[in-house]
């Protein structure tokens, strides 16, 4: 498939992979799906030597293929830093990323493609869909990425590239049950891509745990978009929670109860608000007791609700913080979370963060002692906009590029 009949894609004269984002949802009980998602030993064989023939070529960069699953906004968690990464690929080195969208209908793609221009103009150009026939026809690339468990899948059979590599941002097979779907996204990394890890807890587990060779990088935030306000008042107490009831990793029902144990103590000194999911608080008995804001429509008014806020409250059970943590220390505010090991490097208890086990009276504890205590928040919110403010996205890149290029080593297998 060459860069024409890619190009045909978004004007929707190529059907798109919808059967891919189909089957993600039925592996569980249908034999199709599962099929759809099969390798053997002699393909990953195949990665592994062509990454050995990688590592000691490092050919010239000037071409990449991300392979990106279709999404309605662009500039949300994952989907906005794989942009981050490729539009400074494309700006700083002067190669030629072709974001390669699946699984989604050709005139939502046309929409996504508007959106990505305006923010970043260097890719409007190199937006494409692929569809089921050609998964394995993409153009010739020096390296491929996949970002996603599925799209892993996809790299797997693409040919004509030199390396094959993989976005890693959390450990999907948490996302889902034990069963089938989490042994065939587990498996995964153990198909012999050289793995790129959305920060150093996350790249130490498939390292440790897998024997991937990968380069880790810290997630930052705009500081020019999230900083502390200046005027923001004292009382009430606002706190935040990043409620997601559609999302288990989140913790969702566990917060709900410890800020309604809040709310009952404080009562009107403190304002409790939500946004990240659409949910209604009667639904859950929290009506008068937490203002869900729902889905904000853009970054802009996810910092301005931040900078309101004096607590922030978010739970994340899998191997990565999200962006959450970090966006809120960014903002000033004094931050609660739950208990991970992976997560230990950025939210360090009684430091910068309160790090809490995952029980409803301990959450609300931790919440209420903030309440009461001003002096020692403002400390945690001093102490955690330092540690939003050590990591800048240029130096990660950077790094990324360097492993990418040969310039820089991979982190080793303990």
């Amino acid at each position: 498939m060459d860069l024409n009949q890619l190009k045909d894609a978004v004007k929707g004269r190529v059907k798109p992979i919808g059967s891919w984002a189909w089957n993600r949802l039925n592996l569980a009980r249908d034999g199709r799906a599962v099929r759809s998602f099969d390798f053997g030993p002699s393909q990953v064989r195949e990665v592994k030597e062509l990454m050995t023939k990688y590592a000691v070529s490092r050919p010239e960069i000037r071409t990449i293929n991300w392979l990106v699953p279709q999404v309605k906004h662009p500039l949300f968690a994952g989907v906005y830093t794989i942009l981050r990464f490729a539009d400074y690929f494309t700006r700083e080195k002067g190669i030629q990323n072709r974001m390669i969208f699946y699984g989604g209908q050709n005139g939502a793609l046309t929409t996504l493609r508007e959106k990505i221009g305006e923010n970043f103009p260097s890719l409007i150009n190199d937006t494409y869909g692929v569809g089921d026939s050609d998964a394995g026809k993409l153009p010739a690339s020096d390296i491929s990425i996949a970002t996603t468990w599925d799209s892993a899948y996809l790299l797997l059979r693409a040919a004509n590239t030199a390396g094959k590599f993989y976005f890693v941002q959390d450990f999907e097979p948490l996302f889902y049950p034990a069963g089938a779907t989490y042994g065939l996204v587990e498996a995964t990394y153990r198909m012999g891509f050289w793995g790129i890890a959305n920060t150093n807890g996350l790249g130490t587990h498939l390292r440790d745990s897998y024997g991937m060779t990968v380069k880790s990088f810290q997630p930052a935030v705009d500081p020019k978009m999230f900083y502390p306000a200046t005027d923001r008042p004292m009382e009430p107490v606002k706190i935040f929670f990043y409620g997601r009831p559609r999302n288990p990793r989140n913790g969702f029902v566990l917060g709900i109860e410890a800020l309604k144990l809040v709310k009952k103590q404080f009562k009107q000194d403190v304002q409790i608000v939500s946004a990240g999911g659409v949910w209604n608080p009667s639904d859950f008995e929290a009506k008068d007791i937490v203002e869900n804001l729902g889905v904000l429509p853009t970054i802009e008014d996810v910092a301005s609700l931040y900078r309101s806020c004096h607590i922030g409250l978010v739970f994340m059970f899998t191997k990565h913080p999200s962006y959450q943590p970090i966006e809120m220390m960014a903002s000033g505010m004094a931050v609660v979370a739950n208990e991970n090991s992976a997560l230990r490097l950025l939210l360090r208890n009684a430091e910068n963060s309160l790090v809490v086990e995952p029980t409803v009276t301990s959450v609300a504890e931790a919440i209420s002692y903030l309440v009461r205590n001003a002096d020692h928040r403002n400390a945690l919110a001093s102490e955690g906009l330092k540690t939003a403010e050590q990591t800048r996205w240029n130096t990660e890149i950077e790094s990324v590029y360097e492993f990418l290029a040969g310039q820089g080593q991979a982190e080793p297998v303990r």
